[in-house]
């Protein structure tokens, strides 16, 4: 591969994969040691990409991968700073308002804890990376209809948990 070839491929693809490996890890620095180590392994095995699925799924796959080597290093499991998602959007100037979206998505981080960890990637897959069904299903070795199930699936756990949380 050309150094210009990676060059744009990085440029295109860089901040999907850091998004989700940091919706993954929960942490920007590990989020960024992984993307280099992502575009490091990319440029080493292009000669073996063959074009049979989209530039970034291919990349997921290999960010995939090097999140799974990271735990296995680490003995690390998920933990709620590991899926962590940034606050956005927030209006410094209201604090009542950035205190409520963030204890909002603090609950929702800790109901996507509680989900099976394949539909929680599939959502997490769906979400971050806007991958499509088939793309979910390619990157996790499993079919579209798998990754479409799954996905379904987690969004009415999640919804069970929501009521359950309104009752309570």
């Amino acid at each position: 591969m050309q150094n210009n070839d990676m060059n744009k491929l990085y440029e295109r693809h860089s901040k999907m994969v850091y998004l989700f490996l940091f919706r993954m890890t929960g942490s920007h620095e590990l989020a960024e040691e992984l993307t280099q180590e992502t575009f490091y392994q990319a440029f080493l095995s292009y000669a073996h990409f063959r074009g049979e699925c989209k530039a970034s799924t291919w990349l997921c796959q290999i960010a995939r991968h090097v999140w799974l080597q990271y735990l296995r290093k680490k003995k690390d499991l998920y933990s709620i700073e590991e899926i962590a998602i940034p606050l956005t959007n927030i209006n410094l100037f209201d604090p009542l308002k950035t205190y409520i979206l963030k204890e909002e998505k603090n609950t929702f981080y800790h109901m996507l804890q509680k989900l099976p960890n394949d539909m929680r990637e599939v959502v997490i897959l769906r979400i971050t990376s806007e991958l499509s069904f088939a793309e979910i299903g390619e990157l996790l070795g499993k079919s579209e209809t798998w990754a479409r199930t799954n996905f379904f699936r987690a969004k009415r756990k999640l919804q069970e948990y929501i009521k359950e949380m309104e009752r309570s």
